[in-house]
């Protein structure tokens, strides 16, 4: 899996002290999922097909607070990415310059997918999502429209704070991806493979990750999640904080408001002591 060096990262973890009003983060959420649509669709168009999909991830670069895609090649702009402030598209080189840039406040679908299309050489009609946007109820020809910037600075701090826990389990744990947005629910996370049948193909795969929320949960959580879903009959028990979920997906979650409790000096320790705990419960559940 090829994923961009980045040169610039989280150096300290960002206090979960004020929590966002939840339908202020909703909405916000609808159109961070929509800008983020346009990098996946061009990542899907260029990049060669990965059987789990991981080609259409973006990766986190903190220093810029922005979302980019995997290296393109020599052809075209080496990444395509979302800055989140601004909620703007742009273009960089090898470099990491920016090359060019599209504000989406007031743009129209249309329009920017005719931005990446110029300024790609990708033709339009490849530029497409092979599935629907089911949280997006929205016309395609209705405007992006720029989030709150208090709810933008919210998931930056989010998704800074999911890099400090999920990057270093890349390093620790063989075979753990490293940490990328997927775009389809924008859960930025790390797959890790557990078990492997080489005869029958069959594996076993930990998600550990960091979700924006979503309609059960509308503020942002840590999960430790199992693939294939096991029999939920008897779960361990889970020393710490954080609570066992059986749907609409099978894990564990440490909710924002869960982290707000304790000092901020302490709650990286606490998100990073939940995804350790969580790994040693969910492979135990899928040992059986």
């Amino acid at each position: 899996m090829q994923a961009p060096k980045l040169s610039l990262s989280p150096s300290q973890w960002a206090p979960i002290d004020t929590l966002i009003d939840p339908e202020s983060l909703s909405e916000a959420r609808k159109q961070l999922y929509r800008g983020v649509q346009l990098v996946s669709a061009f990542s899907r168009a260029i990049l060669p097909e990965e059987e789990d999909d991981s080609h259409a991830f973006l990766y986190w670069e903190a220093g810029q607070q922005q979302l980019i895609s995997r290296p393109i090649g020599y052809n075209q702009p080496h990444h395509i990415g979302l800055h989140l402030p601004s909620f703007e598209l742009r273009s960089f080189n090898r470099k990491g310059e920016v090359i060019n840039r599209l504000a989406l406040q007031g743009t129209k679908k249309a329009e920017a997918l005719a931005w990446l299309s110029n300024e790609t050489r990708c033709p339009l009609k490849k530029l497409q999502l092979p599935y629907d946007m089911p949280y997006i109820p929205l016309a395609a020809e209705d405007s992006y429209q720029l989030p709150e910037p208090h709810c933008m600075e919210f998931f930056c701090a989010a998704f800074n704070n999911g890099s400090l826990i999920l990057g270093p389990l890349a390093v620790e744990f063989p075979d753990t991806e490293i940490p990328g947005c997927k775009p389809e629910t924008l859960d930025y996370l790390c797959v890790m493979t557990t078990q492997v049948n080489i005869e029958t193909r069959d594996f076993h795969q930990l998600h550990l990750g960091l979700s924006l929320g979503d309609a059960d949960y509308p503020l942002p959580y840590f999960f430790v999640s199992m693939w294939p879903e096991p029999d939920t009959s008897t779960l361990p028990y889970l020393e710490g904080p954080g609570q066992w979920v059986t749907f609409p997906w099978v894990g564990l979650m440490l909710q924002a408001e869960t982290l707000a409790q304790y000092p901020p000096a302490h709650q990286q320790q606490v998100a990073e002591s939940f995804i350790m705990k969580g790994i040693d419960c969910c492979q135990e559940v899928m040992a059986g």
